[in-house]
C-alpha cells in the first residue's frame, strides 16, 4: 500500500473523446453525426441539460472535436455561448449578440457584414436598457422597490 495521496485532476471539460471514462463519446459522435448532416434552411439551436458534474461541458467539447473532423467545407457555423456567465434579461440578451457579433466575422469571413448589423443592434438594445431602466423581464427581481401590500 502507497502512502503517496491519491493524484487529483481539474475539473476541466475533455474535448479528446479518446480520453471518455464515462461513456460521452458515443452520444456525442452521433450528435455531431445529426448536426452535419441537418440540411434545412433554418438555423437550429440545441441545448444539452443535465445536472452539475454530469458531463455537458464534456459532451459538447466532445461534438465540437468530431465537427471538427469533417472536411473544411462541411464544418457547420457554429457559435458557443455560456448564458450562466451574464445576469439579467438586457445582460443576456446583448452578451449573445455580441458573441454573436465577435465570432461570426472572424471564425466566417462571410458573415462580415451580418456582424455589423449585430453591433448595431446590440447597441440599440444597450440604449433602450439603460433608458427604461430595469424591465419587468426581471419579474420583480430587479431594482424597482416593491409595495408591500399587507401593512
Amino acid at each position: 500500500m502507497s502512502n503517496r495521496p491519491p493524484a487529483l485532476d481539474s475539473d476541466k471539460p475533455l474535448s479528446d473523446p479518446t480520453k471518455d471514462l464515462f461513456g460521452h463519446a458515443p452520444f456525442a459522435k452521433a450528435l455531431a453525426a445529426a448536426i452535419s448532416g441537418y440540411k434545412a434552411s433554418e438555423g437550429i439551436v440545441l441545448a444539452l441539460y443535465g445536472p452539475w458534474g454530469s458531463g455537458k461541458s464534456t459532451v459538447l467539447g466532445f461534438v465540437e472535436h468530431e465537427l471538427e473532423q469533417l472536411p473544411v467545407a462541411a464544418h457547420p457555423v457554429t457559435v458557443t455561448f455560456n448564458p450562466w456567465w451574464f445576469s439579467g434579461h438586457e445582460n443576456l440578451a446583448k452578451a449573445f449578440l455580441s458573441q454573436m457579433q465577435a465570432v461570426l466575422p472572424a471564425k466566417y469571413g462571410r458573415f462580415k457584414k451580418l456582424g455589423e448589423k449585430l453591433s448595431e443592434f446590440s447597441g440599440a438594445i444597450g440604449t433602450a436598457a439603460d433608458t427604461l431602466g430595469p424591465s419587468s423581464a426581471s419579474h420583480g427581481r430587479g431594482k424597482w422597490p416593491r409595495r408591500r401590500w399587507d401593512s
